[in-house]
């Protein structure tokens, strides 16, 4: 077993910071929670001081409440650069941590009233040390050194047997363990387990006020609320304080009567057990000496909006089925991908039902056309190939519904699209070269997707066509797909 000698810190402690531990509308108090109604939030859990030497703060205000001017406060460091957003539900500051070495726990705290009631806001911020602690070990040993959960090191002693290693240390904590197993004392200063904070800031004026509101807070070395502290006390060198109010754990609220002459006022803060805890001092002043640190946000007065000029409505393009009458031309493709395949080329002519603008009815003439190599005739015993050659005419009558009866969405001024859905039905005429001549009877449905252009629209139609005929050698019923791509003229009055 080996002699472990103090702890050496040969170099300024890193600021390490954390958020708050108290929710500011906590209501675990004996009391109501309505002076800590200003929630106060941190950008950031860690901040290394060197690396980065400050954090950004929000304080969210109450609604409905006439706050003007605030205080902010911290018990060690520094609060600065104070930004109200322009909606004034909020305060963004800058908060920078003290220049020490060692590890502490700081309080932030931000006041205000409407003058009949003090608002509260605080967070807690814990600030963590870093630097270089020192263990005696045997002549060029390998060691480390564990803080919580962390493990620091490895590193080698010297020839004299003293190893440096470089720690960063929590709030509350007081040594570290070798890998021995060894307690390593960091002997590091007790930081502050309370703070009274005055409502106005750290100076009060006595000029403007004889009684001022306190905040008292609590704190363990870690950095957790207090819970155990019930009934703490605080003596005054002068002036008068009440008793203190419970408003959640840890945290309390005081009435002081100041005192009639100017000077530092010194308060010493007990726990329970009446032992002290915390001494600080406040500054009475008169107006001459008085500095102001509140921030004071001006009440924006309702700018009444001019009104805008009157604006004619926007004049929509007529909707694609708004017209009465459509020719159209359109060619394409028309295939099942196996036994038939063939260009298509189609014209129509269409009529919309006066009685219903979304419904028409149509009729469109066809010509398919398609050469198969090698197909065998199916109706001899005997197959042999042949050379098909089939031409079909199909005449079809459609019946179609506009989906809506509106355009779908604009895509630019003047330009529309809309959707038609049309059932087919007619009659197919189909000539082929070594397959009998057989009439065919087709039906199905399309799906078209219409644009308006110039004195019509171009249209895209998707169709699956079932036609009942011999084609090019196939008995039965032949599903075909078909697609085309045409345009209709449009005539007749928009409705």
């Amino acid at each position: 077993m080996r002699n472990t000698l103090p702890t050496t810190w040969f170099m300024s402690f890193l600021i390490l910071i954390a958020t708050g531990f108290w929710s500011p509308t906590a209501s675990a108090g004996k009391q109501s929670d309505r002076n800590t109604q200003i929630r106060v939030t941190l950008s950031k859990e860690k901040l290394l001081l060197g690396v980065e030497t400050s954090l950004n703060m929000t304080m969210h205000l109450p609604r409905n409440k006439e706050l003007h001017k605030f205080n902010f406060q911290a018990l060690l460091g520094d609060v600065s650069d104070v930004q109200v957003t322009p909606n004034g539900r909020k305060i963004h500051a800058i908060y920078t941590p003290p220049k020490q070495f060692y590890p502490a726990v700081d309080l932030v705290v931000v006041s205000a009233s409407d003058g009949n009631t003090t608002f509260w806001g605080f967070t807690t911020v814990k600030l963590i040390g870093q630097g270089k602690a020192q263990i005696e070990t045997t002549p060029q040993a390998t060691t480390y050194l564990r803080i919580g959960s962390r493990k620091f090191g490895p590193v080698t002693a010297d020839q004299d047997g003293v190893a440096f290693v470089d720690v960063e240390v929590p709030p509350g904590v007081t040594y570290g363990i070798d890998d021995e197993g060894n307690e390593v004392p960091l002997h590091l200063p007790q930081g502050p387990r309370a703070a009274i904070f005055a409502a106005r800031g750290p100076q009060i004026n006595l000029d403007e006020t004889s009684t001022e509101d306190f905040l008292l807070v609590f704190w363990t070395p870690e950095g957790k609320a207090d819970s155990e502290i019930e009934s703490p006390s605080v003596t005054a060198e002068a002036g008068q304080l009440s008793a203190a109010t419970e408003l959640s754990s840890g945290i309390f609220e005081m009435r002081y009567r100041v005192p009639e002459k100017p000077g530092a006022v010194k308060f010493a803060i007990y726990d329970d057990a009446q032992q002290h805890v915390h001494s600080q001092s406040i500054e009475m002043v008169g107006t001459e000496d008085f500095r102001e640190t509140a921030v004071t946000i001006e009440k924006k007065e309702e700018v009444k909006k001019e009104p805008k000029p009157a604006v004619a409505p926007k004049t929509e393009p007529p909707s694609v089925g708004a017209y009465r009458i459509f020719l159209s031309g359109a060619a394409g493709y028309t295939a099942n991908f196996s036994t038939w395949n063939a260009p298509v080329g189609k014209i129509g002519v269409a009529f919309r039902i006066p009685a219903k603008p979304i419904l028409g009815i149509g009729i469109q003439v066809g010509c398919e056309y398609d050469k198969v190599s090698a197909i065998q005739r199916p109706d001899y015993a005997e197959p042999y190939p042949v050379e098909s050659k089939t031409m079909m005419v199909p005449v079809t009558a459609l019946f179609y519904y506009r989906v809506p009866m509106r355009p779908l969405w604009y895509v630019t001024p003047g330009v529309e699209l809309g959707v038609k859905v049309v059932a087919d039905l007619g009659t197919t005429g189909s000539g082929n070269k070594g397959i009998d001549t057989l009439p065919a009877i087709t039906g199905g449905a399309n799906l078209a997707l219409e644009r308006v252009l110039g004195p019509g629209m171009i249209y895209s139609q998707l169709s699956v066509n079932f036609i009942s005929s011999h084609l090019t050698g196939v008995k039965g019923t032949t599903p075909l797909g078909e697609l085309l791509i045409g345009y209709k003229l449009a005539f007749g009055e928009p409705r």
